[in-house]
């Protein structure tokens, strides 16, 4: 197409047809890509001159853009993807915290009284394995520390309650004394105070 907008030459399919567009590109910028209704349109100046013809190749756009399904089509795919996500890393924490759930069960049921129960070990060598296996360990030595002091209560119980094994001693050191004896060893003169001729 020359500057006056007259076709001078066209292709066998767009002969006797309108122009498809009737930008002229600057001289300084001699390509430009339009879009004209549904048709993408490339505009190339042939030369930097005032005069110079403008050459129009075009194609018809893709109904997929053309209609805005590409857009819609990439919606959908980022929603799925954000979904599949978030499913995967639900699963993901959920499968991390369910030993943890387990340890914190098996704790709560833990008393004084048994300490017999231990924490299950989850498989692995990671942290949490590491952890139930050092509470097993600690109730390990709680239960013996606690198994040690009631042995001890056990045994120090019956020399508390055995008269015949508690330390009789008088005030002055030597061994305790019937009252009778005691009177003597003050009144040498017998038990009526009397002393002998």
């Amino acid at each position: 197409m020359n500057s006056r907008g007259v076709v001078i030459n066209s292709s066998r399919q767009a002969m006797g047809m309108a122009p498809i567009s009737t930008t002229r590109p600057p001289a300084d910028d001699r390509f430009q890509q339009l879009t004209e209704g549904s048709v993408m349109v490339m505009a190339i100046r042939v030369s930097p001159a005032a005069d110079s013809p403008v050459v129009y190749a075009g194609l018809e756009e893709p109904a997929i853009l053309h209609e805005h399904h590409l857009e819609y089509f990439i919606a959908a795919g980022v929603l799925i993807l954000l979904a599949l996500a978030a499913w995967m890393t639900w699963c993901v924490v959920g499968r991390t915290l369910r030993p943890v759930a387990a340890i914190r069960a098996r704790m709560s049921e833990i008393t004084v009284s048994d300490l017999s129960l231990r924490v299950p070990i989850p498989p692995g060598e990671d942290e949490i394995a590491l952890l139930a296996r050092t509470a097993n360990q600690t109730l390990t030595r709680l239960e013996e520390a606690v198994e040690q002091q009631r042995r001890f209560r056990l045994h120090r119980l019956p020399r508390a309650q055995d008269p015949d094994r508690r330390p009789a001693c008088a005030a002055g050191g030597g061994p305790a004394l019937p009252r009778r004896h005691r009177s003597a060893r003050h009144h040498p003169g017998g038990a009526d105070g009397e002393r002998p001729a």
